[in-house]
């Protein structure tokens, strides 16, 4: 199924920029990276057959993949985030263990141990284990239904939903303020491959620049925009008030969840697009709209960006 999905991404948007895409692969047109990790090179690999076709793709020679890679796993080589935020449990994941110590979640918990025939509440530790293969083989084969889904009822997954979002909120996003501090080397990387074309004018290569990364990555460069910023802070404590919120991992990071940076020449300036899934979206805080002069995007990146140090930012205070 993924591979499928990444396939019809590619074609997506070579049907959607016939302009830049609809042309033979050249390795000097198009920039391709991918992580350390298989899994992003299979994603790239599909990408492309979708964009190019399956005769093409068979010919491609996908670079070599290298690590560290500060601009698609900038936080892997931040060991100030890795202690401070990642293995933080005490700060980072109290929401989350809260949460499981409210009533919303005893009576969730209880719900699905009555509903499988058991005299004894399950542990969190197996109702999230069952959680993730529901959610895992609804992803893997959407033409059927997991037997592990008939476990929950829709308030059931409303809640174990929560409790996820309370781990990533804080591992990821704006739940702690380094977190979208570590991608500015990735945002600058997109305002220097902009201002490259502007200045250029004209033919530019490369056309298309396609990165494959980790559901943490676009977390991160989310979180540096603003994108998606719930008007509260998610809690423990919150369920209630946060049911209808933006901020929800099954709509924000759902698999092969992409964010594409458009740049447009539209007599006589530049302009910049956002698009989330395939649709535009705000700019977050660099722009309230779906599409923004490039020289007003390119000034916020410049303002909260450009003096980007992860070296600085990334050391740990007893190295100081």
């Amino acid at each position: 199924m993924g591979h499928d999905e990444m396939a019809s991404i590619g074609t997506h948007w070579r049907e959607f920029l016939p302009d830049l895409f609809d042309v033979d692969f050249d390795s000097s047109l198009f920039k391709i990276d991918f992580t350390v990790k298989n899994r992003t090179e299979q994603s790239a690999y599909h990408f492309l057959r979708g964009m190019f076709g399956e005769d093409t793709v068979g010919n491609i020679e996908l670079p070599k993949a290298y690590s560290p890679n500060f601009i698609l796993r900038f936080y892997k080589a931040c060991p100030r985030w890795l202690q401070e935020v990642y293995k933080n449990n005490e700060t980072t994941y109290k929401e989350r263990w809260l949460f499981t110590e409210t009533e919303h979640f005893k009576k969730m918990v209880h719900a699905v141990s009555a509903r499988l025939g058991f005299m004894h509440p399950l542990s969190t530790d197996e109702v999230v284990a069952m959680y993730d293969e529901c959610r895992y083989e609804a992803a893997w084969w959407p033409q059927r239904k997991s037997a592990w889904c008939s476990a929950f009822s829709h308030y059931d997954f409303e809640v174990m939903e929560y409790h996820q979002d309370l781990k990533y909120y804080y591992e990821d996003s704006f739940g702690h303020p380094m977190n979208g501090k570590t991608a500015c080397q990735t945002l600058n990387d997109i305002r220097k491959l902009f201002q490259h074309a502007v200045q250029k004018d004209g033919e530019v290569k490369p056309r298309g620049v396609f990165y494959f990364a980790h559901d943490k990555t676009v977390f991160k460069v989310m979180a540096s925009l603003g994108l998606f910023r719930p008007p509260q802070h998610l809690r423990h404590d919150n369920f209630e008030d946060m049911r209808n919120r933006v901020w929800r991992t099954s709509f924000i990071s759902p698999f092969a969840a992409n964010l594409a940076f458009v740049l447009y020449k539209c007599e006589p300036e530049y302009k910049v697009a956002l698009f989330f899934q395939g649709e535009p979206v705000p700019i977050g805080e660099a722009c309230q709209r779906t599409v923004c002069a490039w020289e007003e995007f390119q000034r916020w990146l410049k303002e909260n960006h450009l003096s980007c140090d992860l070296n600085a930012l990334c050391m740990l205070k007893d190295e100081l």
